[in-house]
C-alpha cells in the first residue's frame, strides 16, 4: 500500500482558501464516513498570482482545508465507488470559475499504520488517547486493505492509503500533482 499526498512540486501560492460560509463544513468529507447528501457546493479560491498554466497541470489540488480533484482525476476515482464519492466542486481562479473540480471523500477507515513500528505519540498532551502525531511511520501490509483501493488510516484521518492498482490506473492515465510513497519500511513525516 501507498501514501496518498500532493506532489513536491506543488508550489503554496497555489494553495487555494476553502470558503467556509458559501460551503458545507470541511469536516464532511474527511469524517471518513459518506455523505448521503450536501446542501451546498464546496468553493474554493486562489485570488494570487500564479501560473494558470501550471497550475491547472496539476490533478491533485490543495486547500487550506481539504484536497480537491481534476476531472481526469475524478474519473479514476470514479472506478471505486465503494471506497469514495466525489461532489462537484465550485472553483475559483482569481476571478475565472473553472470548470470540472471535485472534492473526493473517502469512505474507508481501516487500520493502515504499524504503530508498533511507527514513532508517534499524542498530539495534545491531555488527551493521551487522542489523535496521534508521527515522527516516522511505517505502513501495515498491503494485505490489510482488502478488497479496498483507497481508505483513510484509522490512525491518523487526515492520511489516505492506495492500493498498487490505484497507483498503477493514476500512472497509467498520467495524473500530475500526486505521488505515491511507499511506507512498508518506515519513512520520517
Amino acid at each position: 500500500m501507498h501514501l496518498l499526498e500532493i506532489s513536491e512540486q506543488y508550489s503554496e501560492s497555489y494553495w487555494f482558501k476553502y470558503d467556509q460560509k458559501a460551503s458545507p463544513d470541511h469536516l464532511f468529507f474527511i469524517s471518513g464516513e459518506q455523505q448521503l447528501s450536501i446542501t451546498k457546493t464546496p468553493t474554493f479560491r486562489n485570488k494570487k498570482k500564479v501560473s494558470t498554466s501550471r497550475l491547472l497541470s496539476f490533478d491533485l489540488l490543495q486547500s487550506d482545508t481539504i484536497e480537491f480533484v481534476s476531472e481526469a482525476l475524478a474519473n479514476v476515482l470514479r472506478d471505486f465507488p465503494e471506497d469514495v464519492q466525489l461532489f462537484p466542486a465550485d472553483v475559483y481562479l482569481k476571478e475565472e470559475k473553472l470548470d470540472g473540480y471535485y472534492v473526493f471523500n473517502v469512505v474507508q477507515t481501516l487500520p493502515c499504520i504499524d504503530l508498533n513500528n511507527s514513532q508517534h505519540g499524542p498530539i495534545f498532551s491531555f488527551m493521551p488517547d487522542g489523535p496521534l502525531a508521527f515522527t516516522t511511520l511505517q505502513s501495515l501490509p498491503s494485505a490489510t486493505l482488502g478488497s479496498h483501493h483507497i481508505v483513510r488510516a484509522k490512525e491518523s484521518s487526515q492520511r489516505i492509503f492506495v492500493s498498487q492498482q490505484f497507483k498503477q490506473q493514476c500512472e497509467a492515465s498520467q495524473l500530475k500533482g500526486l505521488r505515491f510513497i511507499d511506507c512498508s519500511k518506515g519513512i520520517q513525516v
